[in-house]
């Protein structure tokens, strides 16, 4: 996925990151980028990271949004970071499901407190990217189509931020049908986190209350909204955004937009 924030001109590569193998590689299990449950992988973290660095050097402006997949490979992740960041003129982005969300969600977050130490010791420069795990849509049985983050999860992140003393630039991820139904949560995340931003994300098959979702965003601010969503509702959310604005409800800058790409998009462009 590229997410592209319109205000800033930038798009940031986003790609999952967890230990496995590297194919036609040895036995030994490194940062490769995959998603579970694959661990098998054509492209290293490190291969991924030298090839960003040199496309920047190229011209190509592009941050990373690394998503983790796992606490195990957070630290050596980081190193390779580390290692590198003196070469690497572009934001970076870590992101984790560092809490339990809506509706129920069964899924295990990586443990908060571990995933934000390491983040802020090793890599410092980062913007943090922590989200929830959600349970939400067609891909469950039942089907779930209705939901929220309430107040006790805004409260949850927030606890979780501040215990860790963390200072560093935060970007919440949130789930875009989700986050329709969350305004007075959203708000006060947002109020209790300064420097913060929204990424909103969903795929295609979630049902989205869009005039819900356009006065969230209103009220947020576009300035501080990234989206990671598909074509079709990025285009009604963007045209809702702008005629908000010739209500009076909003004089803010622009909002964040995001493009689909393909796996070899990376190979692609550099």
């Amino acid at each position: 996925m590229v997410i592209f924030n319109v205000s800033a001109g930038l798009m940031m590569l986003e790609a999952d990151v967890l230990l496995g193998v590297l194919t036609g590689g040895g036995p030994e299990t490194i940062p490769i980028m995959a998603h579970p449950p694959n661990t098998e992988s054509d492209l290293s973290l490190q291969n991924f990271l030298e090839q960003v660095i040199l496309a920047n050097a190229n011209g190509i402006r592009k941050g990373i949004k690394l998503d983790f997949k796992s606490l195990e490979v957070v630290p050596i992740a980081l190193g390779m970071l580390g290692a590198l960041s003196n070469q690497m003129g572009f934001p970076a982005w870590l992101n984790a499901d560092i809490q339990q969300g809506p509706v129920n969600s069964t899924k295990n977050p990586i443990d908060s407190n571990q995933f934000l130490t390491e983040c802020k010791l090793n890599f410092p420069e980062s913007t943090l990217s922590v989200g929830w795990t959600t349970r939400y849509g067609i891909d469950v049985f039942p089907p779930i189509v209705s939901g929220e983050y309430t107040m006790e999860m805004a409260e949850g992140m927030l606890k979780a931020l501040a215990d860790n003393q963390i200072t560093q630039p935060v970007t919440f991820p949130v789930r875009a049908a989700l986050t329709a139904n969350s305004e007075s949560a959203i708000l006060a995340l947002l109020e209790g986190t300064p420097n913060s931003t929204l990424t909103l994300w969903g795929p295609e098959t979630d049902y989205v209350n869009v005039a819900a979702l356009k006065e969230v965003v209103i009220k947020v601010g576009r300035e501080r909204v990234y989206m990671d969503i598909p074509e079709k509702l990025k285009d009604q959310l963007v045209d809702g955004v702008k005629v908000g604005e010739q209500s009076g409800q909003s004089k803010r800058s622009l909002l964040g937009t995001v493009a689909t790409v393909i796996t070899s998009v990376l190979t692609a462009v550099i």
